[in-house]
């Protein structure tokens, strides 16, 4: 009998990788350690954003989401209440942020400014430099800002340089991540070119500390991690990590591709979290003693442009309206890994299987398609398994679907392939 139990672990290498599963859905591994259960839901929470956007929260808890096709900006009170708030006749937003008092929202040419009373400023700066991203970060006591190849600085005080570091022309800044009193520059050189750099400057000297060269198409955006930061690079997923001079392999989102966009990634709950398509993955580990586990938590009801913890909430724009997590749960799925022999029986061993829950048990046999068996719960043993029918099997996988009942979800602890 093979035995997966080790849910913490999350996603594997592959899908023969039997110290990790295949694929997450919706799946909570980290509410009780040892198990797997539902995870809330997201539902729409607003269709009033009815485009993509930008975003930058106050220290109220207000929330600013700036779109990224028109000059239009909305606010979402603490209470959950929306309102558009400003027009911005310069056009599409590309970065938000706020610093010192005031929200800042930058365009392709312009830096705008908000009091957080009634005054929009929307031509605060001009940019020397027109670009297609202004990942922005606030770090000893300056807010800098991407600005094509160039990075600008807005300090306390209220002064503007427009360069205070240029990198090599032929890098564009597409993020930036506050490293202790550095700053972590991601770049790109173009979608058809698939080397880039990320650099480290004190945010005070004429020319950066160090350099590294990552061989993906561009550094897409930075993920803060305990007391380090990731960053997710090229179109194939992987995850390096900064090791204070170099960029280090650390591990690979399988299927996910992301453009560039430091609004992709928050800390929820202390929960790193990436977005990509309809998809919110946690990097994350419960305890110091346990590896990092990627998993799929919570599905978009759009495609997603930003997301934002907010205080016990996490805020998800995408190009219909702004999701929230919902108080009932979404039904989650648990590919298991592929192995190798005659498999015919599955068991699933769980903690708590309410009224009106199920725990659903469908099998792969020598890749083929997935197919709905039909399984057996047995309540004293506190077990739900299917045993035997199927054909010669060279390889064998299964797949669990876990489907609650609004605020409740099934809770497994183990799944067994037996002969």
């Amino acid at each position: 009998m093979i035995t997966f139990g080790s849910f913490y672990r999350g996603v594997g290498k592959s899908k023969y990788d039997q110290t990790g599963f295949d694929d997450t859905t919706n799946l909570d591994v980290h509410s009780s350690i040892g198990s797997a259960q539902c995870q809330l839901d997201l539902v729409l929470e607003s269709a009033t954003p009815t485009e993509p956007c930008v975003r930058a929260i106050d220290p109220s808890g207000n929330v600013y989401f700036f779109s990224t096709s028109s000059g239009k900006t909305w606010k979402r009170t603490t209470a959950g209440s929306y309102s558009l708030v400003n027009t911005n006749a310069n056009g599409a937003h590309l970065g938000a942020q706020y610093f010192n008092g005031k929200v800042y929202y930058a365009t392709a040419t312009k830096l705008g400014s908000f009091d957080l009373v009634t005054t929009w400023t929307d031509t605060y700066q001009t940019f020397s430099k027109t670009a297609t991203s202004r990942p922005m970060e606030e770090i000893n006591g300056l807010l800098i800002i991407g600005n094509d190849y160039l990075l600008s600085t807005l300090d306390t005080s209220g002064t503007w340089t427009d360069n205070s570091l240029d990198l090599p022309s032929n890098y564009d800044i597409t993020c930036l991540a506050a490293v202790g009193s550095d700053l972590l520059i991601g770049t790109s050189m173009g979608a058809n070119v698939c080397q880039t750099k990320v650099f480290l400057w004190d945010t005070y000297s004429a020319s950066w500390t160090y350099e590294d060269d990552v061989y993906e198409i561009g550094v897409n955006c930075f993920i803060k991690i305990d007391n380090g930061v990731l960053a997710q690079c090229g179109t194939a997923g992987q995850l390096y990590t900064w090791n204070g001079s170099a960029m280090d392999r650390f591990k690979k989102i399988r299927g996910l591709t992301t453009g560039a966009g430091d609004q992709l990634s928050t800390v929820f709950k202390g929960k790193p979290l990436l977005a990509n398509a309809t998809k919110v993955y946690s990097i994350h580990r419960e305890d110091s003693d346990l590896g990092y586990a990627i998993v799929q938590e919570y599905t978009s009801t759009g495609t997603i442009s930003s997301i934002i913890a907010q205080g016990s909430q996490l805020l998800v724009s995408h190009n219909s309206g702004v999701d929230k997590i919902d108080t009932n749960y979404a039904t989650a799925i648990l590919d298991c890994p592929e192995v190798q022999g005659a498999v015919q029986k599955v068991e699933v061993n769980y903690d708590s299987l309410p009224a009106n829950t199920t725990i659903g048990i469908s099998t792969k046999v020598d890749g083929g398609n997935w197919t709905a068996q039909t399984p057996i719960t047995d309540t004293i043993q506190k077990k739900v398994y299917f045993d035997g029918g199927m054909a010669q099997v060279n390889f064998f996988q299964a797949r669990i679907t876990l489907t609650p009942s609004t605020s409740n979800t099934p809770v497994i602890k183990s799944i067994n392939y037996g002969n």
